[in-house]
């Protein structure tokens, strides 16, 4: 049976508008070693070593992997290959157990298998789909969220030529979007499963596989969407961060910073002590040496805000485009979306988001948050911090902490938002996705006055690690527990897939300074309904 999500967004595969259906395999070929193509070109496989289950429909069939060997294997053809001229969708079911390791659910490779034109795979992140074309050595697209629980999922893979973008689809849910580049084979050879015997076995079923030569109708709305919500394409600030390179090479200005590791928790524990100012004046002094560690004192030699381009309304929004100056001149870019009711808008709270993906991606990959958010009444303000977007390539700035570089750019992009007249002032709050979960850990430690952190796929591993030539190491891994419970009183959202244990420090030192009800710690990430109502209590 289908589920209820699953049923909500069939829509998806509905091959309308422009495209044009290239092959549809249902697996009702029960017993046979003939795996039938129903679509206009009969291109039938060859099924090795699969088995039959019950498929996602009442009646339907699909087709189980589990077994060594297991294949099903399809003539070269250039029907279903495809290169970066030509706009293409694959669409299925897909059931993953849990912990199904790493393996290949379908591939289109040239003969030699060197060239690809599409492949989906399972398990390089834990859990996570990749889809990979002709790029893939360079640009893979992994989901966002696992799809190993053992529920049917619908998966989409979509390339539009127009804009070289790839997505990834999962459910309702973009999971991922990259612009890819040029290439691919012409003609290839399709597999469904293990591409040979030396590739792992796929422990997943598939069912009602479609491949479609241009965009259906639906999904291409959907692209369209998320282009309309490209603010700030990538790339656009690159000149500005190469001059900064520049600066900093030709620089000392961090030549006197500490050298080596420090342990800055050694030893330290909130078990055992009883007296709440006791445990208040541990969690101070991790402040207080986290910020000295990590060069608080660092100041922008110019206090800046330059506005790009004219203010864009999209779906009823408004966006306007920022760049503010940083520390030591970091150029610093910033969407700041706002909600436009009819009766005029009205000062709100503020969320400053971050996202591993950088802001070019955020903004459409998050955007049903983003709305949620903006349809309560908060401004969104989309930040690249360092380390993300246009300012990745930071491994060239010598002797500057990540993690430090990266708070300080909430820190920055906060103290912006209370001066501006549309915004509450101390109602200012961030959200970090993945990468960026640590930045706003460190926000929260340098900005006393930011209310509310939410910290989305941290992990307690996580570490201020250095970048460049000088090796500078101020934070040992592991540290992200502690510095998490230092933020108390103030309310904190951590969600943490595997070592949720480790939060046990943070979840004592809440409790012990009279504000456990503050601190929320989830395994599985936040739908952006609960994460909006949480954001928004209080204001």
């Amino acid at each position: 049976m289908k589920t209820p999500a699953a049923v909500a967004i069939l829509w998806l595969c509905l091959p309308l508008g422009a495209a044009e259906l290239v092959a549809s395999w249902d697996f009702e070929d029960d017993g046979l070693d003939t795996v039938r193509d129903s679509g206009p070109h009969g291109l039938h496989g060859t099924a090795r070593g699969v088995s039959h289950i019950p498929g996602v429909g009442e009646v339907d069939q699909a087709l189980s992997f589990a077994r060594a060997g297991a294949r099903v294997e399809f003539p070269a053809s250039a029907e279903y290959c495809f290169t970066s001229a030509d706009s293409f969708a694959i669409t299925c079911w897909l059931r993953v157990p849990r912990d199904s390791g790493s393996a290949t659910v379908l591939s289109a490779l040239s003969a030699d298998g060197r060239s690809v034109s599409y492949r989906l795979a399972l398990g390089r992140v834990p859990g996570r789909l990749t889809l990979d074309v002709w790029s893939w050595e360079t640009i893979p697209l992994t989901s966002r969220h696992r799809v190993d629980d053992g529920e049917w999922r619908y998966v989409a893979a979509a390339y539009d030529a127009e804009t070289n973008k790839a997505f990834l689809f999962v459910d309702d849910q973009v999971e991922a979007m990259e612009q890819v580049g040029n290439g691919g084979p012409e003609t290839g050879q399709l597999t469904l499963g293990r591409p040979d015997d030396a590739a792992p076995v796929l422990s997943a079923e598939l069912d009602d596989l479609e491949i479609y030569a241009g965009l259906p109708e639906d999904i291409a709305g959907i692209i369209d969407m998320h282009a309309r919500w490209d603010f700030l394409p990538p790339g656009t600030l690159r000149r500005e961060h190469e001059a900064y390179v520049q600066r900093v090479k030709a620089s000392d200005w961090d030549a006197s910073a500490p050298q080596g590791p420090v342990h800055t928790t050694d030893g330290r524990s909130v078990d055992g002590v009883d007296d709440p100012a006791d445990v208040e004046a541990l969690l101070q002094g991790l402040r207080d040496e986290f910020i000295a560690l990590t060069h608080e004192t660092w100041m922008p030699q110019e206090d800046a805000i330059h506005t790009i381009g004219p203010t864009l309304s999209v779906d009823g929004y408004r966006a306007n485009r920022y760049v503010i100056t940083s520390k030591n001149e970091v150029p610093l870019p910033v969407v700041l979306l706002f909600n436009e009711p009819e009766e005029g808008p009205e000062p709100g709270p503020a969320v400053i988001l971050l996202d591993g993906a950088g802001k070019a991606r955020a903004v459409p990959l998050r955007r049903r948050l983003i709305t949620t958010l903006l349809d309560q009444g908060l401004v969104v303000c989309v930040v690249d911090g360092c380390g993300f977007g246009e300012l990745r390539e930071n491994w060239d700035r010598p002797g500057r902490a990540g993690l430090a570089a990266a708070g300080h750019d909430v820190k920055r992009v906060a103290e912006y938002l209370r001066e501006r007249e549309d915004v509450i002032a101390d109602a200012v709050m961030a959200v970090g996705f993945d990468d960026a979960a640590p930045a706003v850990i460190a926000a929260g430690l340098y900005d006393e006055k930011l209310a509310r952190v939410a910290a989305i796929g941290l992990r307690s591993g996580d570490a201020a690690s250095s970048t460049g030539p000088m090796k500078q190491q101020p934070l040992m891994p592991g540290l992200m527990p502690p510095l998490a419970g230092a933020l108390s009183p103030r309310c904190l959202w951590i969600q943490e897939t595997d070592a949720t244990d480790a939060y046990a420090w943070t979840a004592a030192a809440y409790d012990l300074t009279n504000a456990r009800g503050r601190f929320i710690l989830t395994v599985s990430e936040p739908n952006e309904d609960d994460l909006a109502t949480w954001l928004s209590a209080g204001w």
